[in-house]
């Protein structure tokens, strides 16, 4: 990555896609702190705040990474059509989470589901994301007074 950044510093994958790459790789690493010295132009300017978000819960912050997944969500526009659009209002439900359930949650967890009512079901993320709104309904459900 440093080679082709220092060979092409000008080109799109230098500006754009490499510090994407870098920050995934330091999420990876579990090095979460790593994460806000990236800094893409163009298109990708959208993925750190969800790369900070990602990295704030690793550092068990869920109150900040909320924030940063309820950012992409305020301002879908940017990323309506782009598939981590969606996934941002699972995201933010992980964000939102708490021992006992509560009704942002579910209420993150609703609209993911109803963005991917027409998906198939097998798939992988979204049967985790059924399986955690099943559960934020149970929790609830167990701490309601009798």
């Amino acid at each position: 990555m440093d080679e082709l950044s220092k060979s092409n510093p000008a080109n799109t994958i230098s500006n754009c896609w490499l510090p994407i790459i870098r920050t995934a790789a330091e999420l990876d690493r579990n090095r979460p702190t790593q994460v806000w010295h990236t800094s893409p132009v163009g298109p990708a300017r959208f993925i750190p705040p969800i790369c900070a978000a990602l990295a704030y819960l690793r550092l068990n912050q869920p109150t900040r990474a909320a924030n940063q997944f309820q950012k992409m969500v305020d301002h879908r526009g940017c990323v309506q059509s782009f598939l981590l659009g969606t996934i941002v209002h699972l995201q933010l439900a992980h964000g939102f989470a708490a021992p006992e359930g509560n009704i942002k949650e579910r209420a993150a967890y609703q609209d993911f589901l109803t963005l991917w009512k027409d998906a198939d079901p097998e798939i992988p993320i979204l049967i985790a994301a059924k399986s955690g709104y099943l559960s934020s309904i149970s929790s609830e459900q167990r701490t309601a007074p009798p």
